[in-house]
């Protein structure tokens, strides 16, 4: 059997023997520890009789692996004749990778398809859908062969979402900003800046290709005036909504969420003062949920309204159509000029 270099074994489980490993002596100044590399296996490693056919990537158990094109003809024969064993459908996930694919963002990554010894899918029902829905051919790195029981350790790790991109480009705030740039999509769609208010949602790569580089840099800003919540409304809300009224004034934007911050100095007929005193109201009343937000979100936009107006509330009702921002010069996809 050939090697290039050979893992330390631990003893028991990895986590477990981390934990009682004896810290190594420290190595004389100037000398660099050895890096751990993995164990390239060969031809070598696997029996004669491995099924893998000439040129595929020979893979423990008897599976194989090799890259393969599949036009949307052989996708929909192997999810109609060949998918016994899936998991229920999420249509949410396939409108968003089918986004993807008729955009021409869905790229091949490594992700794998995944069939069993007796050629059925065990993995990729959901790109599969979304190829025969858009009607495009797709390359995919597929493992074949694979046991039927490994179907239940599949699909165990964490999701890559948006925030963990943002924060693998440097972004400081990306969980907030996934959220802010949500709600800013929403707004741009149906005029409410709530991102639960678009189903489905747009896909990360969507988001991050198309949406983010449109409003990174004030986002950004917004992000960094305002690092959390304020009375009870959600960061991400905070941030996406002073993104939106400094499109009307930025110092405007900025004075009027201090003061809603602190409600200091307000007078009792303050439009933020009325508001501010509403949305505590509302929470000791148990509001939760996306309808309480969007209720949230309007209270706001309207003291925003109020304030730059001059206007004095004695009190605020729950509106029956959702306010506009006047002022804010982010447009809203589809409507009047």
């Amino acid at each position: 059997m050939t090697t290039s270099a050979v893992i330390p074994q631990l003893d028991g489980a990895i986590g477990a023997s981390v934990k009682r490993r004896r810290p190594e002596p420290p190595l004389p100044s100037g000398v660099l520890a050895p890096v751990p590399q993995p164990r390239i296996l060969g031809p070598d490693d696997w029996p004669a009789d491995h099924p893998a056919p000439p040129g595929a990537l020979r893979c423990p158990n008897g599976a194989y692996a090799q890259i393969e094109e599949w036009s949307p003809e052989f996708m929909f024969y192997m999810l109609t004749e060949r998918n016994p064993y899936n998991r229920p459908l999420k249509p949410n996930n396939i409108a968003r990778i089918a986004a993807d694919m008729a955009a021409g963002l869905f790229m091949f990554n490594g992700a794998t398809a995944v069939i069993d010894e007796d050629g059925n899918l065990l993995d990729v029902q959901h790109r599969g859908h979304a190829q025969v829905d858009t009607n495009t051919t797709q390359v995919y790195l597929v493992v074949r062969n694979v046991p039927r029981e490994a179907q239940k350790t599949m699909d165990r790790g964490a999701k890559r979402n948006l925030a963990d991109n943002l924060a693998l480009s440097g972004e400081k705030n990306a969980s907030t900003l996934q959220a802010a740039l949500r709600h800013i999509y929403a707004y741009q769609r149906t005029g409410i800046p709530l991102g639960g208010m678009v189903r489905p949602g747009p896909s990360d790569v969507q988001l991050q290709n198309e949406v983010w580089p449109q409003h990174a840099a004030g986002l950004r800003a917004s992000a960094e005036e305002f690092r959390y919540a304020i009375n009870d409304v959600p960061r991400s809300t905070i941030v996406a909504l002073h993104y939106l009224f400094s499109s009307a004034d930025p110092e405007e934007a900025t004075e009027f969420f201090r003061k809603f911050d602190s409600g200091a100095g307000l007078a009792e007929n303050d439009p933020i003062l009325v508001v501010r005193k509403r949305i505590s109201d509302e929470r000791k009343l148990g509001g939760r949920g996306i309808n309480h937000q969007r209720l949230e979100t309007g209270f706001v936009i309207r003291a925003w309204n109020g304030w730059r107006t001059g206007e004095t509330f004695k009190k605020i009702q729950r509106p029956v159509n959702f306010p506009t921002i006047h002022g804010c010069k982010i447009p809203i996809i589809g409507s009047e000029p």
